[in-house]
């Protein structure tokens, strides 16, 4: 963003959804730093959960960068 602000915007296709999406995100910044930067991107994540707990991660579509 122009301010220089950093937005995250979190979808799920029900909330639980929002959880794994968001669990993924805070195991991996290094990894997704390396590989956008500070690109704005999409990308898809599926997840298992046991009751509110994310029991597996999974990258559906993988990160693409906003153009």
């Amino acid at each position: 963003m122009p301010s220089g602000a950093v937005v995250v915007h979190i979808a799920g296709v029900h909330a639980l959804g929002s959880v794994g999406a968001a669990q993924y995100l805070t195991e991996h910044p290094a990894e997704l730093w390396a590989e956008l930067g500070n690109t704005s991107f999409s990308m898809v994540v599926g997840s298992e959960l046991d009751g509110l707990t994310p029991t597996a991660l999974d990258v559906l579509v993988p990160p693409q960068p906003w153009p």
